[in-house]
């Protein structure tokens, strides 16, 4: 079995939701994760088969500059998107001995990642995107040798990218294009309308790469490109298998891109996260057995959320929509007299 080495960055204050993803990361005990953060350990404490590297942001960035050999641009952690490539360069100290190395966000709920990166495909492909329509951003793998490694350093711009402060969006396919993309527009057609040389644009000139694009997860594309799919949203993660219960289809992994910002979302924090849950638009529920001192916290906090604490939440939304309706109806021209029949 090739073995996996997967990287993660996060700094700032633990999310919520990052003990949804370390948890998902105990049913995937044949890969390696390695968390490199400030953050103390979650509740439930790191799984056998992850790694917490503890290392603050500024000395990050330090070894960062270090590493790609010139001065770099990384005044916040969201910035972070763009050196995600580069991750194998700069990190290369923890995953030097495994066969592939990747790398995914926090904001992501795993499934059985051996049934979709299995070894036949492991044995084809040196590059692995888990989106049919670009590189995903969330989830990348790469074969661990040099050339491959180092991909990143054949973008024309990537010295221009992490010299800036500005987020480029260079792990996919630059900003701009995500849209058309998911729409249907084949990237020959809106390359050239990138302000940068991404990672798509790269791989798409490089033949001798072998890259497999397929969409093996699940996110909320549709509120970027229309649609109401989001009201039926189910997902169940139970022991390891993510299935999305409305379409009957198993997922490697749901992104909670942007489940996570919707303010009417209700993420607990539990004290043991449960082997089985469900994901709604309402927010993460618990499945199976729970305990009844449980399930009384777990009902008091939801409704404190959803009565107390939402509609305090929602306040700036509600006048802002009041005010665009408002500035709109008084800023209409007057309606011209009618003229009287002669």
């Amino acid at each position: 079995m090739k073995s996996i080495g997967i990287l993660n960055c996060f700094f700032g204050e633990w999310p919520e939701w990052g003990d949804l993803f370390i948890e998902t990361c105990r049913y995937n005990p044949t890969v390696d994760f390695f968390l490199v953060s400030d953050c103390a350990a979650p509740r439930q404490g790191w799984p056998a088969n992850v790694r917490q590297v503890k290392i603050d942001f500024a000395d990050f960035r330090a070894l960062a500059a270090e590493r790609l050999g010139f001065d770099i641009a990384l005044p916040k952690p969201y910035k972070l998107t763009d050196f995600k490539p580069a991750w194998g360069v700069i990190l290369r100290d923890y995953v030097e001995s495994y066969d592939f190395w990747g790398f995914c966000d926090l904001d992501i709920v795993l499934g059985n990642i051996r049934a979709f990166l299995n070894e036949e495909l492991l044995d084809r492909y040196d590059l692995i995107s888990c989106r049919r329509e670009f590189p995903s951003g969330h989830f990348m793998l790469f074969r661990n040798t040099f050339d491959i490694t180092h991909l990143f350093e054949r973008s024309r711009d990537y010295r221009r990218i992490f010299s800036s402060a500005e987020v480029f969006n260079f792990d996919e396919c630059g900003h701009g294009l995500q849209l058309k993309l998911l729409r249907g527009a084949p990237f020959a057609e809106v390359a050239g309308e990138a302000r940068i040389d991404s990672m798509m644009h790269l791989l798409a000139r490089s033949p001798e790469v072998r890259v497999h694009y397929e969409t093996i997860c699940g996110e909320q594309v549709f509120l970027l490109i229309g649609g109401n799919a989001d009201k039926r949203l189910k997902i169940r993660a139970d022991r390891g298998k993510v299935e999305d219960l409305v379409t009957g289809r198993e997922l490697m992994y749901f992104h909670l891109q942007f489940l996570k910002f919707e303010r009417r979302v209700f993420v607990p924090r539990w004290e043991e996260i449960p082997p089985a849950f469900l994901i709604t638009r309402r927010g993460v529920f618990w499945l199976g057995d729970q305990a009844f001192s449980q399930r009384v916290s777990s009902a008091l906090l939801r409704a404190g959320y959803f009565y107390l604490v939402r509609p305090i939440l929602i306040v700036p939304i509600l006048l802002k929509g009041m005010l665009i309706l408002g500035s709109r109806i008084f800023s209409r021209p007057p309606a011209p007299p009618h003229k009287e029949l002669q």
